[in-house]
C-alpha cells in the first residue's frame, strides 16, 4: 500500500469542544499510511497539542484585504478563471482565508506524497481545492448536513460549495441523510462516501458518578432523572421535553431533568421551565467540562434529545446519542435527520415525532415504567457503540475509502 502523509485543514481543532474538532482529530490520530500535519485556526491550546502524536500548525485568524490575497494566489500559481469569479463573489473567503492557503503553501513540499483532507466544505474544502490545483494532490472533503442548507440560501456560497464537490476526489457524508441533501450538488455522486460519525470509547464508558452529579445537583437518589447534553437552540428540542414533563409530573412526584450545555435558548428555557410550573425538577448545569461530560452522561437513566429541523437547521447525524450509548444509557431522539441512522428504533432507544409534545411524553413514561425495555436498549446501544462505532473501526472505513482514490 502506498505511503502518503495526511495534510487536514481544519478552522478549530481538537481540545476544543465540537463534533467536527472531534471528528478530524480523530481523522488525523487514525490515519496509518503515514504522518499527519494539521493545519489549523486559532489558539487550540497548546500545552495540550505537544502531546499528540502528529505535527500541529495553528495560527491565529487573521483578514488581510480581498485585493491583496487574491493577486497573491494568482502570483503563486493558482490561475482558474471560474474560481477567481467564485472568490471574487466571496470576498470574506478570501479576505479571511486567502492567507492561510499561502502559509500552508509555503510549508509543504510539492514532491511529497500526501493526501489533503479538508474539515468543512466551506472555508476548508474551497482551500483544499486551490492547494490541489496548484500541488497536484488529492482532495477529500468531510459533509455534515446542516451547513448544505445553510450554505444553499446564498447563491455565491451555492456556487462555491457546487464547485468544491466537482473538484473533491472524494466526499465524506457522516450520514445517509446527509449523502441525499447533496444529490443536486455534486456532479459525480460516485465520489460519494458514507461513514456514520464514530465514538471515543476510552472517553464515554459505564462508570458510577451518580451520587457525586446527583449531590452536585441537588437531585434525590432515588429519582428517575432525564439528561440532554448539547447546545441550547432550537433544534436541539429542549422545550418540548420541558412541555412533555409538565405532562408528566401529575404522575411522576420523582422526575427530574438536566439541562446541560449554552446557548441563545437558555433564557427562554428558564422562563418556559417556570411558566410551566416545573422549575424545580430542571436544573440548568451550563457547560460542563470536558471531564465531566462522562460523569453527567453516567449519572442519567436516560438521554433525551427530541432533535427537530428549524429553518434548514437540522441534526446531520447525532453523535451524542451514540455517547449516551457508550456510557450504557438507552435515548430518545427525533425522527428528524440523521438521527434515524444514529439511533435505531426500538433497538438502541426510541424515536419520536419531534413536534408531538404528547409522544414524547408517552415515550418518557413507558422508559421509566419498563425496566426491561430500558435495559434491553441499553445493553443494545452499548454493543453497538463498542464493536461497531468505535473510532478506530470507523477511522479504518474513511482510509479505505481514501487509499481508493490514490491507487
Amino acid at each position: 500500500m502506498k505511503k502518503a502523509a495526511n495534510i487536514v485543514v481544519a478552522t478549530a481543532f481538537h481540545p476544543i469542544e465540537g463534533g467536527i474538532e472531534t471528528f478530524m482529530y480523530q481523522v488525523a490520530k487514525n490515519w496509518n499510511l503515514g504522518e499527519s500535519i494539521v493545519y489549523c485556526q486559532g489558539n487550540s491550546g497548546e500545552e495540550q497539542l505537544k502531546k499528540e502524536p502528529f505535527s500541529i500548525n495553528c495560527r491565529p485568524a487573521e483578514s488581510r484585504a480581498f485585493f491583496v490575497n487574491l493577486c497573491r494566489l494568482i502570483k503563486r500559481g493558482y490561475r482558474s478563471p471560474w474560481l477567481c469569479f467564485l472568490l471574487a463573489v466571496n470576498r470574506d473567503f478570501v479576505k479571511h482565508s486567502g492567507h492561510r492557503v499561502l502559509n500552508i503553501l509555503d510549508d509543504l513540499k510539492p514532491d511529497a506524497d500526501f493526501v489533503i483532507q479538508s474539515s468543512t466544505v466551506i472555508p476548508n474544502g474551497a482551500i483544499g481545492v486551490i492547494l490541489k490545483k496548484i500541488l497536484k494532490k488529492k482532495l477529500v472533503v468531510y459533509i455534515y448536513g446542516s451547513e448544505i442548507n445553510r450554505f444553499k440560501r446564498k447563491v455565491n456560497n451555492r456556487l462555491l460549495m457546487k464547485h468544491v464537490f466537482s473538484k473533491a476526489d472524494r466526499v465524506i457524508s457522516i450520514s445517509g441523510y446527509t449523502s441525499e441533501l447533496m444529490r443536486g450538488l455534486v456532479r459525480n455522486p460516485d465520489v460519494i462516501r458514507t461513514v456514520n460519525i464514530g465514538v471515543d470509547t476510552d472517553r464515554f464508558f459505564p462508570m458510577k458518578s451518580r451520587p457525586e452529579i446527583c449531590e452536585m445537583s441537588g437531585i434525590p437518589m432515588q429519582a428517575y432523572v432525564f439528561l440532554t447534553m448539547g447546545r441550547l437552540i432550537r433544534r436541539k428540542g429542549h422545550d418540548q421535553v420541558l412541555k412533555a414533563l409538565a405532562l408528566i409530573r401529575p404522575r411522576q412526584k420523582n422526575i427530574f431533568y438536566i439541562i446541560a450545555g449554552r446557548g441563545p435558548e437558555e433564557d427562554h428555557l428558564k422562563q418556559l421551565a417556570r411558566k410551566l410550573g416545573i422549575y424545580d425538577h430542571v436544573r440548568f448545569v451550563g457547560f460542563v467540562k470536558h471531564s465531566q461530560v462522562n460523569a453527567y452522561m453516567n449519572a442519567c437513566d436516560c438521554f433525551i434529545m427530541p432533535n427537530r429541523e428549524e429553518n434548514g437547521d437540522v441534526e446531520g447525524y447525532g453523535l451524542v446519542f451514540i455517547e449516551a450509548n457508550a456510557c450504557g444509557k438507552p435515548v430518545i431522539a427525533g425522527k428528524s435527520g440523521g438521527a434515524v441512522e444514529a439511533v435505531k428504533d426500538n433497538v438502541t432507544g426510541l424515536l419520536v415525532d419531534p413536534r408531538s409534545v404528547e409522544e414524547i411524553a408517552a415515550k418518557m413514561e413507558l422508559i421509566m415504567r419498563d425496566h426491561a425495555l430500558a435495559q434491553r436498549l441499553a445493553s443494545a446501544g452499548l454493543r453497538r457503540a463498542r464493536e461497531e462505532l468505535a473510532w478506530e473501526k470507523v477511522c479504518t472505513k474513511i482510509n479505505n475509502h481514501i487509499v481508493g482514490i490514490m491507487d
